[in-house]
């Protein structure tokens, strides 16, 4: 997953600060001209590398904070920029007893694709007072049952018809 690989990267940039805190104190003593590395000058860099240890240890987080806004705006942007539901796809008639029907329904996510129909000739009636599990298989089609009774899915055919409050959890 690309977002746990910021957080994977903690342990190498503290070994990382450790290796270039080395490095510079090296890099001093050999290119001064006396060779020598004094207590002042160790002290003064030790304290700047450790002023830079803890910005430099919130890159990673900094890292997966934008991976997740740059999904989070892809995201709201599809949304934004989705197609209308067509509201007219589910009926509200009171004079029908049962609160839950689909006659003949078939379903689709993407109706211009043809052939691509995720439920085909559903027929369900739910009568008053009866408690429905839909259970099944991953991929079986329960969440998209779900969404043709609200009128998330582009209804092909048939008839769909609720009566009632309706709730989805």
């Amino acid at each position: 997953n690309v977002m746990k690989i910021p957080i994977a990267m903690v342990p190498f940039i503290v070994q990382l600060l450790l290796q270039v805190s080395f490095a510079s104190y090296a890099t001093f003593v050999l290119i001064d001209e006396r060779n020598v590395l004094t207590a002042e000058i160790a002290f003064v860099a030790a304290a700047l590398f450790n002023v830079m240890k803890i910005p430099i240890a919130m890159v990673p987080f900094i890292v997966q904070l934008l991976l997740q806004f740059f999904v989070s705006v892809k995201r709201i942007n599809n949304f934004l920029n989705a197609e209308e539901l067509e509201f007219g796809s589910v009926s509200h008639d009171k004079t029908r007893k049962e609160p839950l029907i689909i006659e003949g329904g078939t379903f689709s996510w993407d109706s211009e694709k043809a052939g691509c129909e995720v439920l085909r000739n559903i027929t369900l009636k739910v009568q008053p007072g009866q408690l429905v599990a839909v259970v099944g298989a991953v991929g079986s089609g329960k969440s998209s049952l779900i969404s043709a009774f609200l009128g998330e899915m582009d209804k092909i055919s048939g008839y769909v018809n609720t009566n009632g409050k309706i709730a989805y959890v």
